[in-house]
């Protein structure tokens, strides 16, 4: 298991976070509280955005299974 964090930086006109990469794990969950997460479909390579929102766990698995999870 690995668990990274990205802090929200004090200066909000640098960015900062992770190139491109693929992850290689079975699962991926993600607690996203600010924009910027980009997933890549693997049939088309076609980027899109996926959008926070607040409380929701996204995960993200193999085969192209995707869900958000919502607390309420």
């Amino acid at each position: 298991m690995d668990i990274n964090l990205y802090p929200t930086y004090p200066d909000p006109t640098v960015t900062a976070g992770a190139v491109e990469h693929n992850d290689g794990r079975v699962i991926n969950m993600l607690l996203q509280e600010l924009g910027g997460l980009h997933v890549r479909r693997q049939k088309d390579g076609q980027w899109f955005a996926v959008e926070p929102i607040p409380g929701a766990l996204v995960c993200i698995g193999f085969e192209g299974f995707y869900s958000v999870h919502v607390p309420y």
